[in-house]
């Protein structure tokens, strides 16, 4: 609930992947936030919340190919998104760079912000890119 009212006032590419609810925040003996106490995400619990969809054509099967390389995760349905399983800014300009070596096509790393899953990119690069 939090990240679709997180949706209504901020782009995607601003929202957490994670949200963890915390009793207290741990602090060091200087009163800075303890980063190094804070608990680890439980990331299992973030897959895709509309289960495992498999690639519907070559290029979904090669973007998903490349897509568990870069965020080293497997397997990554056609609906999983890009940055609610870990990815980045960093690795979105990795797989942005990937993407255009080993299939030939340019995908923009604006593209990947915009429609962070393997469907929606593929159907919007086929949109504009396919004639």
């Amino acid at each position: 609930q939090l990240k679709e009212n997180l949706k209504q006032v901020l782009p995607y590419y601003m929202i957490p992947a994670y949200c963890i609810a915390l009793y207290s925040i741990p602090h060091t003996p200087n009163r800075k936030v303890d980063q190094k106490a804070l608990p680890e995400p439980e990331i299992s619990k973030w897959t895709s919340q509309t289960g495992y969809r498999q690639p519907r054509n070559e290029l979904e099967k090669k973007m998903a190919v490349l897509w568990e390389n870069v965020l080293q995760k497997s397997p990554i349905g056609i609906d999983d998104n890009f940055f609610d399983l870990g990815g980045n800014s960093l690795k979105a300009v990795q797989l942005s760079m990937v993407m255009t070596k080993e299939l030939g096509i340019d995908i923009s790393v604006k593209l990947l912000f915009l429609h962070g899953t393997i469907a929606g990119v593929a159907e919007k690069w086929i949109m504009l890119y396919s004639s």
